[in-house]
């Protein structure tokens, strides 16, 4: 813009240079040199008051610079604590995960653990199983003998009188064999007829009646402990 300035006073002298008259060449050259002055003076002014005005606007640049330099620097300064804040969320993150993983393979080594604990029961369940079979498979059957074996020999001791005999006979053959509904049967008889202990009479005709609810003889059963029950003088319960 100067420039322009300069070129417009420089074309305006020149100008008035040629039109000036011949007559007085040394008034023209005083005048020239006058207005040569004042566009000098004219021209350092502007040129000053340019400068001056460039001066000013590199300043209010300058500022703004600094302002923005100095938000740029806060900016800075929040993106770094915001960035630290960030790492140590992703370290805490990081060791979480891990935590996460860690506890993740021991809950996986305790659910085969338990699943091999539950096999191994399972195995051990089904093994004790048969051996409760194979056990039953003697026990049971050497039991049976025992109680067959005991109830023969009371029903001799009974062939032969020997009724204290037989009713201990008797006993030992329900102590390996509680459901035999004939000795208790057995026992009803001895214990009435040959102790006249009626209270253990009635009780084994009451067991006899509820292992064999279907017996031939139930009524005459069911009569004899009722006559039992009533006869006063004996406690029957």
């Amino acid at each position: 813009m100067n420039i322009k300035i300069l070129k417009v006073i420089l074309v305006t002298l020149v100008s008035e240079l040629i039109l000036m008259p011949s007559g007085n060449i040394y008034a023209q050259a005083q005048g020239a040199e006058q207005k040569n002055l004042t566009v000098q003076k004219d021209t350092h002014s502007l040129v000053q008051e340019m400068t001056d005005k460039k001066l000013q606007e590199k300043k209010e640049d300058i500022s703004a610079l600094k302002e923005e330099n100095a938000d740029l620097k806060a900016k800075l300064t929040n993106l770094t604590r915001l960035n630290a804040q960030l790492e140590e969320k992703t370290k805490e993150l990081y060791l979480r995960t891990q935590d996460f993983n860690q506890m993740k393979g021991d809950l996986d080594n305790l659910r085969k653990a338990s699943n091999s604990l539950n096999r191994d029961y399972l195995a051990l369940k089904k093994e004790n199983k048969e051996l409760k079979k194979q056990i039953s498979s003697f026990k049971y059957p050497r039991q049976n003998e025992e109680a067959k074996l005991y109830e023969e020999l009371g029903t001799a001791y009974t062939q032969a009188k020997l009724f204290d005999l037989a009713i201990d006979a008797y006993i030992k053959s329900l102590s390996f064999n509680s459901r035999n509904a004939q000795v208790h049967y057995n026992l009803g008889l001895l214990y009435k007829h040959s102790q006249d202990n009626y209270k253990k009479s009635v009780y084994h005709f009451k067991k006899y009646l509820a292992l064999d609810p279907q017996a031939k003889n139930r009524k005459e059963v069911e009569y004899l402990i009722k006559m039992l029950i009533e006869t006063p003088k004996h406690e029957i319960e």
